[in-house]
């Protein structure tokens, strides 16, 4: 059984740009779904990014369709770091998702003292969610550091 081919399929094979007036939601929708820029869609319709973006104000059906894809790109992303950070235990994506999403942060201050600097890092663990985690606990980590002049 073969299935039909997409809008998004036909203008990728198309041997011509098509007609801005072909653009059609489900294009705009799989396009935004891939982060692929109106620009690129211009340039696949053979028209510049300022005409897609008129043309997805002025149609409602396209601007939601632009809107729910961009959607739909975000939370796979968000599905994405969440499996690398939590299932596969990417420390690097834990660290990021603990600053956007949990608004944790860290600072680094340098105070020099003649050849010594002295170093202190800072980790905070709380900010937006932190009534879920704790009343933004921090903890000091200082040690010098020797320099070579």
């Amino acid at each position: 059984m073969k299935s039909e081919e997409t809008s998004f399929q036909r203008v990728l094979k198309a041997k011509r740009p098509p007609k801005l007036a072909e653009l059609t939601p489900e294009f705009v929708y799989e396009c935004a779904k891939r982060f692929i820029s109106q620009e690129v869609i211009g340039a696949l319709f053979g028209v510049t990014q300022s005409a897609v973006s008129q043309r997805l104000t002025k149609e409602p059906a396209l601007r939601d369709a632009w809107t729910a894809g961009k959607a739909a790109a975000h939370m796979n992303l968000h599905a994405a770091q969440y499996v690398s950070a939590v299932e596969k235990g990417n420390v690097v994506a834990q660290i990021w998702l603990g600053k956007n999403e949990l608004g944790q942060r860290d600072s680094v201050k340098e105070l020099e003292v003649s050849n010594t600097v002295q170093v202190t890092y800072e980790a905070v663990w709380g900010g937006r969610h932190s009534d879920e985690l704790g009343s933004g606990e921090t903890e000091l980590i200082e040690g010098e550091v020797e320099e070579d002049v």
